[in-house]
């Protein structure tokens, strides 16, 4: 075994440093939500990494989450805080009723944002699943990349093993 010295920085995350590899394992792709090895994933995650070999994942999607409760919610608060601020505007100075005008507003984008959702890397292993790896706002192309290039090496995993089953269950005649 050899130890991979191999640091990939990213400022919001720290550095993601491999763990010992394979003399033969190859890193095949990296970026900031881990790296991709031919015989492995490691998934950088905020405060961790976990490793994940390539024969127990079973599928890999970006899914779009939703939190249409917290939607709901933050848009009921902003028409509530609306109506309490219409009632009590002549007993407010003009600075108080601005103040409070910010309120409702942030409870409008805050409602438009989870209407709107965010994405999620899902990686499934057999017989388990993952807690999903949220993706900030900016990072959709990297994210998308990252999963590109996990379904792209476990295809051509399963060919192989596809083209070395054929090959051994040669009959002869």
């Amino acid at each position: 075994m050899e130890a991979l010295d191999h640091a990939h920085d990213n400022a919001d995350r720290g550095p993601l440093i491999l763990s010992p590899m394979n003399v033969d394992e190859k890193i095949l792709f990296i970026n900031s939500f881990g790296a991709i090895t031919d015989q492995r994933v490691i998934l950088d995650y905020k405060t961790a990494a976990e490793e994940i070999p390539l024969e127990q994942i079973s599928s890999v999607s970006i899914q779009h989450r939703r939190n249409k409760k917290l939607a709901r919610a933050g848009l009921l608060a902003a028409l509530a805080l609306l109506l309490f601020l219409a009632n009590i505007h002549n007993r407010m100075s003009d600075a108080g009723i601005v103040l409070y005008s910010f309120i409702p507003v942030a409870c409008i984008f805050s409602a438009i944002s989870n209407t709107i959702g965010y994405p999620c890397i899902e990686i499934g292993i057999t017989g388990n699943s993952m807690l999903p790896m949220i993706v900030r706002t900016g990072q959709n192309a990297e994210a998308r990349r990252f999963v590109t290039e996990i379904i792209k090496v476990i295809s051509q995993e399963l060919y192989a093993e596809e083209g070395k089953k054929k090959e051994t269950h040669v009959n002869p005649i």
